[in-house]
């Protein structure tokens, strides 16, 4: 009695006390208990003392809550307090008993969770569903109290759930792998070793959550890993439960002083963070624990049958079909199933069996008498005389010896089989987090690139807007305007690299016109073709040649735009034909042929690998990443790029995709946008600029104020607060990543305050990802803009977002010129040849040709100069029509 009394005690002080301590702990966090350390511990001595500790746990527990609603329920009366208390109590007293139950029920009550099925047993269904009793029995009572509000019912319930969850997961595991029968004795060396262990967590539990280094973008939780998998490898569960729940007390008292990756996060969601991360990492070394511990077990296993199994590797076994009992069984089967011969022959196939049922075994054997000869594999689980399985694979087959038919079969043991295959796929599973890894840092590289970007095209445009510069001076800003774009380009095939690495890249679905973009491609390979001396043709016969179609304009086109580019690369000679022709129910076949170099057969399939190149593909240049992203994209939009190639014959690239009709109108061009001069006469906008880099602002800023529009700057996100409030502009340019506080969660402080409709906020990023700037949409912002970004963009979202109209320049670019006579009114007169030349390059689109020719009709005087800068313009803009015009006014006139 005096034990049991003394037992109790003991149990009452350690829940009060575990209560107090966690209460006094996480109190500048204003929360429920993180970890409701009490509850665990209640379970725990409940499984080792059954109701003997009842009393205990709730005495503890009413003094604690007691305690508790002194200190949180300045509003209730004292006798109140007690009868909660009580209730309170009630329910811990509960759900210790529930839990217990459970447990009895699953598993054993003094089970050792040294099997991955007893540990998810007991975490997904001892301790979930237990941890349920308590949450919801508070909820009621501080709900009936006013305690706890209606609206913030769903929080409380989730968090208390989540701290008792946790305490059974982290404390009770204490109590079932620490019992007297499993007495663990260490060697010297285990000794020291765990001496190191715990001292090594210490360290890294104080880099973590300590004062030692700064703790802003450091992931400096990760190092806690390596040393928890060591606990668990050299010391199995007991190893892990301990290392796991130090780990979740330092996590706690760190989050509690601001440190480690939840301490700078708003109280809930650190709260909420902390705890599901808590979970995470004492599910995984719960099951690290128990796996290894299997594994050791069935190592000690393997090692004392060792020279056994190598003497008979095989189990055989012979069965007689009539009586079904087995007539012969070798010695190593008998050793490896743990029975004697005399056992064995005294039971039935399926004795020791699992995976395989009566009817099973009863069909294959109808099949084997059908067909003699028949061998049949079988996969199943051995049952050994104590307890422990394995898996096999069987090889069934008839005998027949005189009348008598017998089942003949040779089991193999396929563990190690089955862990080497786990090994790989684990090992695979590393791998891939290392290409996600490094894809990651290829996206923030491209997204740190862009930036800088955007304010050299950007100036780029602010220039090319400039009448007092030269016309040289305006070629060398072309100049720069076409490298940017190039290097933008390859920017953005790195990103769509590793946007398909990360399994991030989407269909952007746009409706566009088929035939407009089988020309762009035509006119800007042409002069390509030429070049390299080659003949481009092109094949359209599809439908309506004015038909818009649905798709990813943006992907075809560059799939496109890749291969022609391959087959212009290369071939030396020859022609490439570029052929799109429509097939059954709105699929269309893009075919790219050329008469180059071609590729063998047994290389075919390795050109769509990523970083693959050639001998002859290394000498032309070019990254390798080209044809395994067209093949990539193709794949998302339904169909397969494929290959036909003889070498030196040349090769055929191709595939077909279903493009459906567009249903409505095309929506507008942006080019009606780069038009804009200036604010129409009745409008006026006030614009805020928030970004930390100098450039970014300083374009944006000339590109707004050369229209009319008011700007002011800022340079981070608490100073746009701070502007926004006092100044109140329309719109604000809210650039996402900067110091401190980003630009989202700027732009959600701004419209609390100053309400959505009163200043539209459009986010300014930097990320190529569509689900991000979805994001940013769906949290408030009411546009988005990438960088680097273009005037007409700029201009659109004014329009879009705050319905601002413009005052735009006449569609016409470039007056046309009048040419006059040397000596009056009359047209320059082209010699014959010199007309014929020009007139033939012209239509036939070969542009060096006629480049050459427009320099000798420079050459030959001051009007002729005239005509031929006029006729360059419109070769620059692909104007065809245009030039043959023009030539037909200066045609040489006949001979009377």
């Amino acid at each position: 009695m005096f034990q049991v009394l003394k037992l109790n005690l003991v149990v009452m002080l350690l829940i009060f006390a575990s209560g107090v301590m966690m209460a006094e702990l996480i109190h500048p966090l204003d929360a429920s208990l993180i970890i409701h350390v009490p509850h665990g511990i209640a379970l725990g001595v409940y499984l080792r003392y059954s109701h003997r500790v009842g009393p205990a746990i709730w005495f503890g527990a009413a003094a604690f809550f007691t305690w508790f609603g002194q200190t949180h329920f300045t509003d209730i009366a004292q006798a109140e307090i007690l009868g909660l208390s009580s209730l309170l109590a009630l329910g811990s007293l509960l759900q210790a008993w529930v839990g217990a139950t459970l447990v009895q029920k699953w598993l054993a009550r003094d089970t050792s969770l040294n099997s991955i099925r007893e540990v998810l047993t007991f975490v997904l269904g001892v301790t979930t569903l237990s941890t349920l009793v308590f949450p919801t029995w508070s909820l009621l009572l501080l709900g009936l109290v006013g305690q706890v509000p209606y609206s913030g019912s769903g929080s409380y319930w989730f968090i208390s759930w989540m701290s008792n969850l946790l305490a059974v997961m982290h404390v009770t595991p204490c109590f079932l792998v620490f019992q007297k029968k499993r007495r663990i004795s260490l060697s010297p060396a285990e000794y020291w070793e765990a001496v190191a262990l715990a001292f090594l967590l210490y360290v890294v539990s104080q880099l973590v959550y300590g004062l030692w280094l700064p703790q802003t973008d450091y992931p400096l939780v990760y190092l806690l890993f390596p040393v928890l998998a060591w606990a668990a490898l050299r010391f199995h569960q007991p190893g892990a439960v301990l290392a796991v729940l130090y780990t979740a007390l330092v996590a706690v008292w760190g989050t509690v002083e601001g440190r480690g990756p939840m301490g700078a996060k708003p109280v809930e969601t650190a709260v909420i963070l902390l705890q599901l991360y808590l979970f995470v990492l004492a599910m995984m070394s719960l099951i690290l624990g128990a796996t290894i511990a299997t594994s050791h077990h069935h190592q000690s296993k393997s090692e004392k049958l060792g020279n056994l199994l190598n003497r008979a590797i095989n189990e055989i076994y012979v069965v007689d079909l009539d009586s079904g009992d087995f007539v012969f069984v070798n010695e190593g089967a008998c050793k490896r199933l743990g029975y004697s011969l005399e056992e064995v022959l005294r039971m039935k196939p399926l004795d020791f069996t699992q995976g395989m049922t009566p009817q099973q075994l009863n069909d294959l054997v109808e099949r084997l008498l059908k067909n003699p000869n028949r061998m049949e594999r079988v996969e199943a689980i051995h049952v050994c005389k104590d307890g422990s399985t394995y898996p096999i694979e069987e090889y069934v087959s008839l005998a027949r010896f005189g009348n008598k038919k017998y089942l003949t079969s040779i089991a193999m043991d396929v563990t190690d089989k089955l862990q080497a295959q786990e090994a790989i796929l684990n090992a695979s599973i590393r791998a891939e987090e290392a290409n996600q890894a490094k894809s990651m840092f290829i996206s923030n590289m491209s997204h740190e690139i862009r930036t800088p970007m955007n304010a050299i095209l950007g100036y780029v445009q602010i220039l090319e807007r400039d009448a007092a510069l030269s016309s040289e001076q305006k070629k060398r800003v072309e100049g720069i305007r076409k490298a940017g774009n190039h290097l933008l380009g390859l920017i953005n095939d790195i990103l769509d690299f590793s946007k398909i690495e990360a399994g991030k890249m989407e269909l952007t679905v746009v409706q566009f016109s088929l035939s407009s973009l089988v020309e762009d491609l035509r006119v800007i390979f042409k002069p390509r073709c030429e070049r390299n001396h080659l003949t481009l043709k092109v094949d359209c016969s599809f439908g309506d040649p004015g038909q818009w179609v649905e798709g990813d304009q943006g992907k075809l086109r560059q799939v496109l735009i890749n291969l022609l580019e391959n087959a212009v690369k290369f071939t030396d000679r020859g022609e490439v034909l570029f052929r799109v022709s429509e097939e059954k129910e709105d699929r269309y076949l893009f075919e790219v042929i050329d008469t180059g170099c071609g590729i063998p057969l047994e290389k075919q399939e390795a050109v769509f690998d990523y970083f693959i190149q050639n001998k002859i593909g290394l000498e032309k240049g070019g990254t390798g990443l080209g044809l395994a992203i067209a093949r990539k994209q193709v794949g998302m939009m339904g169909g397969t790029l494929k290959l036909e190639s003889d070498p030196g014959w040349g090769s055929r690239f191709y595939f077909s995709i279903k493009l459906s009709p567009a249903q409505e109108c095309p929506m507008e061009d942006l080019s009606d946008y780069d038009r804009v001069v200036a604010l129409a006469a009745d409008q006026a906008v006030c614009a805020l600029i928030v970004e930390d880099n100098q450039s970014s602002i300083e374009v944006l800023q000339e590109t707004l104020t050369e229209i009319g529009v008011e700007c002011q700057a800022v340079v981070s996100g608490w100073d746009a607060i701070d502007r926004a409030l006092a100044w109140k502009p329309d719109v604000i340019f809210m650039d996402y990543r900067m110091p401190g506080l980003n630009g989202l969660d700027a732009a959600k402080m701004i419209h609390k305050n100053l309400g959505a409709e009163t200043t539209k906020i459009i986010m300014v990023t930097a990320s190529g990802y569509r689900h991000e700037q979805e994001y940013f949409l769906k949290e408030g912002a009411q546009g988005v803009i990438a960088k680097p970004f273009l005037r007409a963009e700029v201009f659109k979202a004014l329009h879009d977002i705050l319905g601002v109209d413009f005052v735009y320049r006449m569609k016409t670019d470039f007056q046309e010129e009048p040419v006059e006579a040397k000596g009056g009114g009359a047209p320059v007169t082209l010699p014959e040849q010199l007309f014929v030349n020009l007139k033939q390059s012209a239509r036939l689109g070969l542009m060096s040709q006629f480049e050459e020719t427009l320099r000798e009709l420079e050459s030959m005087g001051p009007d002729e100069a005239n005509l031929a800068r006029r006729l360059r313009r419109l070769a620059d803009n692909f104007d065809k029509q245009g030039i043959l015009k023009a030539l037909e006014a200066s045609a040489p006139q006949p001979l009377p």
